[in-house]
């Protein structure tokens, strides 16, 4: 059975750093490339931090605060 649907959930701030988000961004694209349905997570503890991230979160599903 191949793995075609896929949750991913990814961890940032701008106090935790961001590098995971970002790296993580890229391989969901690369993943919706070779046709997995990812249903992907942003996790990002405060509102204002992720209007500052905005830039790179269009990757993910949703952005929550907390899970």
């Amino acid at each position: 059975m191949a793995l075609s649907e896929l949750l991913y959930i990814s961890a940032g701030s701008i106090k935790w750093g961001t590098g995971h988000l970002r790296r993580s961004s890229q391989i969901i694209d690369f993943l919706r490339r070779k046709g997995l349905m990812i249903y992907s997570v942003a996790l990002i503890p405060n509102d204002s931090d992720a209007t500052k991230l905005s830039s790179f979160l269009s990757s993910y599903t949703v952005c929550l605060p907390s899970l």
